[in-house]
């Protein structure tokens, strides 16, 4: 069997750093469309193409999120089984 070391405070930085890039992509404002000349045939498909890059980056900034959340939990859960796995040894066999 393979033996996995999980470093808590590296898990958490980790979830911070991905924290940070979820606000990012869920705070960006929707920027000025590339064609505003009323009238072009490729007004309206551009103007749809920005509103679906738009949810797109809300899509993945909601992604990075979850995924953040779900290290930070991983993390903690770690913690927890050590903690007991402390205990446990302190007690001693039999206790």
């Amino acid at each position: 069997m393979d033996v996995i070391d999980v470093t808590t405070p590296a898990l958490r930085a980790c979830a911070d750093r991905l924290a940070a890039v979820a606000r990012r992509l869920l705070g960006m404002p929707p920027g000025p469309l590339p064609v505003t000349a009323p009238g072009w045939a490729s007004a309206t498909a551009v103007t749809d193409l920005a509103d679906a890059a738009w949810s797109a980056l809300d899509r993945c900034g909601a992604g990075v999120a979850a995924t953040a959340t779900a290290l930070g939990r991983a993390a903690t859960a770690y913690e927890t089984a050590d903690d007991a796995a402390a205990a446990r040894f302190r007690r001693g066999p039999g206790r």
